[in-house]
């Protein structure tokens, strides 16, 4: 391992945490020793780790890699019709359940969509 990787490893750990640090540097190897990584798989790592079942969401072109892993790691797509009741999902869930409410949003006016929700 390069120096590099091992700054890469340490900023991980770092800014997600030891666990989800480790869970991101379980991947597969590529040619010449590289990690081959898929950012929507290691958000479904990061999620299954942290305990949550449900994501409540509005696909878009930036989410796409999320949503395709989240049945590898258990996790069950909740489609909603707009942005803001993605939020209000996710905090209802957390609120009854105890457990995390996440909800995915793309980019633009989807997250702004969202912004209501997520002040609650």
């Amino acid at each position: 391992m390069t120096d590099t990787n091992k700054a890469s490893e340490a900023m991980s750990r770092t800014v997600l945490g030891a666990a989800a640090g480790d869970l991101i540097s379980g991947t597969e190897s590529g040619a010449g020793g590289n990690a081959l990584v898929d950012g929507g798989r290691i958000v479904g790592r990061v999620l299954a780790a942290q305990g949550v079942k449900h994501l409540f969401a509005v696909n878009g072109g930036h989410t796409w890699p999320i949503l395709a892993v989240l049945r590898e790691f258990g996790i069950k797509l909740i489609h909603m019709r707009h942005e803001q009741t993605c939020a209000y999902a996710a905090d209802g869930w957390a609120r009854t359940t105890g457990t995390p409410g996440v909800c995915s949003v793309t980019a633009g006016c989807g997250l702004t969509n969202a912004v209501t929700g997520l002040a609650t």
